[in-house]
């Protein structure tokens, strides 16, 4: 009887340390839906061909597309303004499409729109971007600015060799 209650006790003990090895999940890596995506404020600077500005997203993801606003600031210029940002995203990359319209810039700029495309890059740990842009400033100030007095002037044409860096 002894024996009998030594074994039992035994094959206890080894099933439960085996059923406890058995149930144990192994941890879950990061899901990269979380890690990839690209739903946030961004904000930091960008350059191109007409010079060096602060940008900020304020996007949302759904599945594979992106959607949200845009802002641009360069106060040496006195430029400012707000518009769309909508893309299609690829694990770490966006695919986006910037828009200005008339009326979305401040001042004399009123009547400018602008137009950009780019392509973007999420770092591995989902806090910075970097991209590349090109696009069209298009329309003619609504006003004078400094030194040109009287003169009507192009709102920019051709952006080219865009470069940007953003974080979150």
């Amino acid at each position: 009887m002894k024996h009998l209650a030594i074994a039992l006790l035994g094959g206890l003990v080894v099933s439960s340390c085996s059923g406890s090895s058995m149930s144990q999940a192994s941890p879950s890596p990061t899901s990269p839906t979380t890690l990839n995506s690209m739903t946030g404020t961004w904000s930091g600077t960008s350059k191109d061909s007409t010079g060096q500005e602060t940008m900020s997203w304020t996007v949302a993801q759904s599945g594979g597309s992106l959607a949200g606003s845009m802002g641009l600031s360069d106060g040496s210029r006195g430029m400012m303004g707000s518009g769309t940002i909508t893309g299609t995203v690829n694990d770490r990359t966006v695919t986006f499409h910037m828009g200005v319209p008339n009326g979305g810039f401040a001042g004399v700029m009123s009547s400018c729109s602008m137009s950009v495309d780019g392509q973007a890059t999420m770092s591995d740990d989902g806090h910075t971007m970097t991209g590349t842009y090109a696009g069209n400033m298009s329309g003619m100030m609504s006003g004078t600015m400094s030194g040109m007095m009287g003169q009507m002037q192009s709102c920019g044409g051709p952006m080219s060799n865009g470069q940007f860096t953003l974080t979150r």
